[in-house]
């Protein structure tokens, strides 16, 4: 087995009422197979940890690219914010 691309995207669990689009800048909501509920996050805002989920791929000898999905409009600067949360 090989790991041909990685694909990282962040998510925040949440409990209680649904989020609403204007808090989140979306409206989709995420149900894992355990039940918990997640909602999209701007890289490096949510739950996961970025910089683990690297370090554990790297561990088990990837080498390759990688694809960060961000969240916000383009143009709104979420970019550069995230390269300075991650470097």
């Amino acid at each position: 087995d090989r790991i041909l691309h990685a694909h990282i995207k962040d998510y925040a669990k949440f409990e209680g009422a649904d989020p609403v689009a204007s808090e989140s800048g979306t409206k989709e909501i995420y149900v894992s197979e355990g039940g918990y509920r997640f909602i999209d996050r701007e890289m490096g805002c949510g739950d996961i940890d970025i910089g683990a989920v690297v370090c554990a791929l790297s561990d088990v000898g990837y080498g390759g690219m990688y694809s960060l999905e961000l969240e916000a409009a383009s143009g709104d600067g979420e970019g550069e914010r995230v390269l300075k949360r991650l470097c």
